[in-house]
């Protein structure tokens, strides 16, 4: 891990566990805590909000696939509107390859800079 900070918090003042006790407390604290977390890449990229219709939406999924990219919200009325994470060297390229797959007839809207995990595993 890296750029990995744990914290545990005592509520509890007394030295009744002794100094031993106390570190055998934490350590167990800290691997609780390891092994209920995700692991992942952090990354830096934009939401990429993509309206399309509903002819069109086969084409974008199998280009999201491709990449392993999945949708983080999807809002599906009378067309389609999806939000995904995309890092950013991937995002001119998908870009160009969406608009291309529908003829143009896609909608796509950059959000702001931001940092995304991908998890591994």
């Amino acid at each position: 891990l890296k750029n990995t900070v744990v914290v545990v918090t005592r509520y509890f003042g007394g030295t009744l566990l002794g100094t031993g006790g106390l570190i055998r407390a934490y350590t167990e604290a800290v691997q609780a805590g390891l092994a209920a977390s995700r692991i992942g890449v952090r990354f830096s990229g934009k939401k990429l909000q993509i309206l399309t219709d509903y002819t069109d939406i086969g084409k974008v999924l199998y280009l999201l696939g491709n990449l392993g990219l999945e949708a983080s919200d999807s809002d599906y009325g009378a067309d389609v509107r999806l939000t995904v994470p995309v890092a950013d060297e991937i995002l001119p390229g998908l870009k160009a390859d969406l608009t291309e797959a529908t003829a143009g007839r896609i909608r796509l809207e950059e959000g702001d800079p931001e940092w995304f995990l991908r998890e591994e595993g």
